[in-house]
């Protein structure tokens, strides 16, 4: 069973800018995706900003990182 087209990887969401203010994060706070659904954080996670991402996230599924232009300067 399982699904083996999917990538399984890590995602690693670090808070690049905020606009306005935020009662949860601030810069360069980071929280976890680990294997493509375990959400592991130390801090507090915010439900608006995996809302954010989750475009990605299931992009991610099937794509790589460099594929969909978002990946690091060490992923390019």
């Amino acid at each position: 069973m399982g699904f083996p087209n999917l990538i399984k990887m890590d995602l690693i969401v670090k808070v690049k800018e905020i606009k306005g203010s935020c009662p949860v994060y601030k810069t360069d706070d980071k929280f976890t995706i680990q294997d493509g659904y375990k959400l592991v954080s130390d801090i507090p996670v915010c439900m608006h900003s995996l809302a954010s991402i989750l475009p990605y996230y299931n992009a991610l599924r099937k794509m790589s990182p460099a594929e969909l232009g978002i990946a690091g300067k060490e992923e390019k």
